[in-house]
């Protein structure tokens, strides 16, 4: 496949001796060049081109169902895993040192057993000799201090270290970016990287415990069971896949990373009540475009959420549609209603859903989620849909819904949208 990236002169060369390659691995297989992954079926399927007695005769033919000769490559290798979870975060700068020694390593040892030592001696002689150089280097006191502060990785936990080939999961730093957002760490090859990617539901709610009845946090993936106050789903996830690794000392590794006691409590003062722009004014040092992202947050999320379902008065300047729902619901009742909050109107169209046909979550923040019940508001429901679809109010909704009768079902489609007013 990829073949298009060697479609000139020069590159015909590298196409023989790519096809030379792959011809070791199976002299027999017909070669098929492709672009994009397309290939004619025809010449995939239905082929004839496998012949059993040719297969029968094959040395390794059936040699695992014959001989009991499998070996999984678990054992083979010495691959395990295990994952790590805390409730704390990671203290930034012992964090990023632990991880720049799981970095060093980056491929399978074929026999662990005999060069694990060896392999682990050479990494370990290396660290020794850059430490002996930095010490004789090093003659007052400030650079002694250094030096020291820079191991808080145990032996064993670097032997551990060095014994990571993959890592992935959650994580939750001390750092103010990670307070508000989820850290997304991945080490592939020689790189350990962490993204941030969507907030914490913690940072959408403000901290307020969510319910089981409270749809729009189990549709973002959000479980009583990962909700712990004071500091909600915060939380570290972290799968470490290693060879012959020391569970034991990789788990103290990543322990020692964590806040200790003292550093919690001034993590807790700086951050338990804070919000994104709070935070902002009392650290000061904060670039424009990550200003401008905390304002945005504050605006467009925290807004909304805290100003609930609201009844158009006039039409909006724009729209952002933030969930679609297509359902089949059950028509309760008309009720007349003085206390549902957020719907200022007289009489309630009550509706049960039964089941979703579809469902799209636009903005995972704010969206509803799967909802098992929905209202609309009788009296000005037809003013609504023309002040937001721009067209003559009529009388058409509101008449549908008054020629049902309890126990109706009917298909329900509506869009949960965000208004910007002037």
């Amino acid at each position: 496949n990829k073949m298009d990236l060697l479609d000139n002169d020069k590159d015909e060369r590298a196409r023989d001796r790519l096809r030379e390659i792959i011809r070791q691995c199976n002299p027999t297989a017909q070669i098929i060049d492709s672009s994009f992954g397309r290939v004619n079926p025809r010449r995939l399927l239905g082929t004839g081109l496998f012949d059993m007695t040719t297969a029968e005769q094959h040395p390794d033919w059936l040699r695992e169902a014959r001989m009991g000769e499998h070996m999984p490559e678990t054992v083979e290798y010495g691959i395990s895993s295990m994952t790590f979870q805390s409730r704390r975060p990671f203290h930034v700068e012992r964090f990023e040192e632990l991880t720049a020694i799981m970095e060093t390593r980056a491929e399978l040892v074929k026999d662990p057993k005999e060069q694990k030592e060896s392999y682990l001696e050479d990494a370990l002689e290396e660290e020794e000799e850059e430490e002996e150089e930095e010490k004789n280097g090093e003659d007052d006191r400030n650079s002694t201090e250094q030096s020291q502060e820079s191991s808080s990785v145990s032996d064993a936990g670097r032997r551990a270290a060095l014994c990571v080939i993959r890592s992935k999961g959650l994580v939750w730093l001390g750092s103010q970016q990670s307070h508000w957002q989820q850290g997304l760490a991945s080490l592939a090859g020689r790189k350990f990287l962490i993204s941030f990617a969507g907030p914490w539901e913690a940072a959408i709610s403000g901290n307020i415990t969510p319910t089981v009845a409270d749809d729009a946090t189990v549709e973002r993936g959000v479980t009583l069971a990962q909700w712990q106050k004071p500091w909600g789903d915060r939380r570290t996830e972290l799968v470490v896949i290693g060879q012959n690794m020391d569970h034991t000392a990789m788990r103290a590794a990543l322990e020692a990373c964590v806040l200790t006691d003292e550093e919690m409590e001034k993590y807790t003062e700086l951050f338990l009540k804070a919000q994104p722009l709070d935070t902002l004014q009392e650290i000061g040092a904060v670039d424009d475009d990550l200003a401008k992202r905390i304002k945005r947050y504050e605006i467009e999320i925290l807004a909304p959420k805290r100003k609930k379902t609201q009844v158009l008065q006039v039409a909006p300047k724009s729209t952002d549609a933030v969930s679609a729902h297509s359902c089949i619901a059950v028509f309760q009742s008309s009720d007349e209603t003085k206390d549902t909050p957020g719907l200022q109107c007289d009489t309630v169209a009550q509706f049960r859903i039964e089941r979703y046909l579809k469902y799209a979550h636009l903005i995972p923040e704010l969206a509803s989620g799967l909802v098992k019940e929905f209202q609309l508001p009788v009296d000005n429901v037809d003013v609504q849909t023309a002040l937001l679809t721009e067209q003559v109010s009529g009388d058409a909704l509101s008449m549908t819904i008054a020629n049902l009768d309890a126990g109706d079902r009917v298909e329900l489609e509506w869009l949960q949208i965000r208004v910007e007013y002037e």
